[in-house]
This record gives structure tokens, sequence and C-alpha cells, in this order.
């Protein structure tokens, strides 16, 4: 059993991969910002183990600061004797041993517990630090990883396309929930927006683009914030939804919230879904696992999304983390 453990083992680490949903760093310029390995590292889904371990929100925060770009022992220190103690109560999650196994591949040590010496850390800190250097991402996406390109959700086109491919994602056309993505897409479209004929044309304009620039599929996140079930509306209906909502942006900022009505989302969601169909596309959900303490799991069931696969059969759907 143990031989053919190792010859499968062999064989699916040797294999070159497509890695299909990353929010990685889009140029490697950006592995010069300020930053120590806990605030690296703990930008990951481990952050969640810890706060439901107990962690305090403020304990967090101080994780997640760095002033410089090596940083200080004296805030290494201090972060550490934040995290040592919650250490034994998420080193058996999924998300602390997959850490462990990148550290221990990347740099020969293992990620942190609750009995690791403070000299340990100081090491890890430094392989860490000097490792964040040009010709990294070829180190280790393709020689170490075997990525043959990964498909990148970041909210921007504009990435390193030697490794990567983009996403593009619609969720402010659909569901906007702040004035400043409002602004935004004006800002990106250069389309003025005094009416719902004008959103829409900017919605377009932004698909249009993003196919023209490469991206390689669309993206729904919106499962963090609704429920997966799209039914239909008519036009009329999701206009009048925007106009209540255009009609809140010209009140003074302390009065102002925004909140789209159902039909105004439902028609939006069909609008992107008729483009991805005719322009035959991937549109990636994230569905299932919910990051963050707390959100609804119901809002993320795969199953709500059954009438759209029905409905949209030229569409590729891509269905994340069931």
């Amino acid at each position: 059993m143990n031989t053919l453990y190792q010859a499968i083992a062999e064989y699916v680490n040797d294999l070159t991969i497509i890695d299909t949903h990353e929010h990685l760093p889009n140029w490697e310029q950006e592995l010069e910002q300020p930053v120590d390995f806990f605030n690296e590292y703990l930008s990951s889904y481990l952050r969640d183990d810890l706060i439901s371990a107990g962690m305090r929100n403020e304990e967090m925060e101080t994780l997640s600061q760095c002033k410089t770009v090596r940083s200080g022992q004296a805030q290494l220190e201090e972060k550490w004797q934040i995290l040592k103690p919650y250490l034994s109560r998420v080193e058996n999650t999924a998300y602390y041993r997959q850490l462990d196994r990148t550290v221990e591949g990347l740099y020969g040590m293992h990620f942190p517990d609750s009995q690791t010496p403070w000299d340990s850390i100081l090491e890890l800190n430094k392989k860490f630090l000097a490792d964040r250097r040009p010709g990294r991402f070829q180190e280790v996406l393709r020689e170490k990883c075997k990525i043959e390109t990964a498909i990148q959700d970041t909210f921007d086109l504009e990435c390193d396309r030697r490794y990567y491919r983009p996403v593009h994602r619609l969720d402010a056309f659909i569901f906007p929930e702040t004035r400043q993505q409002l602004e935004q897409i004006e800002t990106d479209t250069g389309i003025r927006i005094n009416g719902f004929e004008d959103w829409l044309k900017a919605c377009t304009q932004s698909m249009e683009t993003a196919v023209e620039n490469g991206a390689v599929a669309f993206k729904l996140g919106l499962a963090y914030a609704r429920s997966l079930k799209y039914g239909h509306s008519t036009k009329s209906e999701a206009e009048k939804d925007f106009l209540d909502l255009f009609e809140e942006r010209h009140l003074s900022a302390w009065r102002r919230g925004l909140y789209e009505g159902e039909a105004f989302q439902n028609y939006m969601m069909h609008f992107v879904l008729h483009f991805a169909a005719e322009h035959k596309l991937v549109y990636q959900i994230h569905t299932g696992m919910q990051a963050g303490c707390p959100n609804f799991l119901a809002n993320s069931n795969p199953e709500l999304l059954n009438d759209l696969f029905i409905e949209y059969p030229d569409i590729k759907f891509d269905i994340f983390h069931i």
C-alpha cells in the first residue's frame, strides 16, 4: 500500500496544473510592501480559526499591522505573545495544517505551535524576509508548485500575465453596497450615471472591456451578502428599485445609505448571465464555505443555483467550495 501511495503521490506532484482560484499579489513588486511572517501568514483563513478559538478583534488587528518592511524584533515579539496562547486550539485544523506544510516546503521549518521557542520564530521570520526577492514568483509558482497559470481574483484586470489570467467581478453592478462603488464605476467606464439605462450601459462596457483585456471568466461572490437564489423581475421593476437607490445618492452624506431592492438585483444578475451566455464564458460562483465570522450558510447553498444551470446551458458554471 505504501509503495502504491508513493507512486501516486510522485505522479501527482509532478503534474503541471492550472490553478483555478487565487488571491495572490498581482505583481512581484508587491512583495516589497511592509510585512513580517505573522502579518503575511495570518492574512490567510487561519485568522477565522483563531477568532473561533477566542482571539479578540483588537488582538487580530495587532497581528495584521506592520510598520516597516523589516519590522523590529519588539513588534514581532508582541505578535508572538498574542498568538502563542491560541495555537494549541487551532493546530489540528485544516487551515493550520496547510500552512504548516507550506512553511515546511518553502523554508524547511514548521509553522509555529505553542511550544515553538522564540529563537525559531526569529529564524523563520529571517528566512521569510530573505525570500521576498525578485524571481520569487518563478521559483514558487512555476518551479515548486508547477502552476502553468493561476486564475487571479483580485478585483483588478491588471496582473502579471506570465503567471496569471484574471477573472472579472461584477458584484458591484448587481449589488452595489457603497456610494464609492457607484462613483468608481463612473470613473472606470467614463459614463455619467443619471438613470437606469446609463447603469446598464456601464455594466455592458465593463463586461466588454474585461473580455477584450483577457478576462477568462466572470466571478460572483455575493453569497457573502445575499442568497444565491436569483428569480426573475421585469425591467420596469428593476428600474424602480434603481431610482430609489439613485435618489439616496444625492442626499447629504450623513443621511445616505444604500439598499437596492431584490427586483434590481435579480434583473442585473440575469442581465450579466445573458452576456456570459452570448459570449460562452465561464462564470465562477462562490458557494459552500463562508470565510469570516459570522455569516449565513444558507445563502451559499449551491442548490439555489439549479434554475440558472438549466436556464443558461451555454455558460460553463464553475461552482466553488462544495
